[in-house]
């Protein structure tokens, strides 16, 4: 298991929960930018969780996929790219993401 976040407080929280339940010696903790580090990633299941902007989320009917991490081009693309990885890609999405969205995405891929 490798767990990746550019926060390095993120991090210490995981490593923390992990030696708590008694698998740190499992997992690799990495500080870094996942969208640099995709190119030499190697794994079999990618488990996606990206911040969804924060609390404000839950106010909108509707979340529009776009919306995550805009700045590096939405979550789709972060899709896009995680399936250079992997196609077995779990994407941890808010409830009140639009169904038609997710189902675009998946079929295009």
């Amino acid at each position: 298991v490798i767990a990746i976040d550019i926060d390095p407080k993120k991090i210490e929280l995981a490593r923390n929960n992990a030696e708590v339940y008694g698998v740190s010696d499992r997992i690799e903790f990495i500080i870094g930018d996942y969208y640099a580090l995709v190119p030499t990633l190697k794994a079999d299941v990618v488990f996606l969780s990206p911040p969804w902007g924060g609390p404000s989320y839950s106010k909108k009917k509707t979340f529009s996929i776009d919306d995550i991490m805009p700045i590096y081009g939405g979550g789709k693309y972060l899709y896009e790219l995680t399936r250079q990885i992997t196609k077995n890609i779990a994407f941890f999405l808010p409830r009140n993401i639009e169904d038609k969205q997710v189902c675009l995405i998946l079929s295009v891929n």
